[in-house]
C-alpha cells in the first residue's frame, strides 16, 4: 500500500511552529522578569501535551521555501 504525502504547506501555516514560538517568548520574557506564571514544570509539561495534540491533528508537513 502506498501512503499518500498531503502537500506541504509553508512555515507560516505551521500551528506548531507558532505555538512553540509564542511558548519560547512568553518563558524568555518570564526568565527576564523573574517572575512565573504557572511552575516551568508545569509550563513545559502543558507544551509537551499541546505539541503531541498537534502532531496528532496534522498531518501536513512543513515546507521553508
Amino acid at each position: 500500500m502506498v501512503e499518500e504525502t498531503a502537500p506541504a504547506k509553508m512555515w507560516y501555516e505551521s500551528l506548531t511552529l507558532w505555538t512553540n514560538t509564542i511558548a519560547g517568548l512568553a518563558i524568555g520574557l518570564q526568565l527576564l522578569l523573574k517572575t512565573e506564571v504557572l511552575p516551568m514544570e508545569a509550563q513545559a509539561a502543558l507544551l509537551t501535551v499541546i505539541n503531541v495534540l498537534l502532531r496528532i491533528i496534522t498531518k501536513k508537513p512543513v515546507a521553508f521555501s
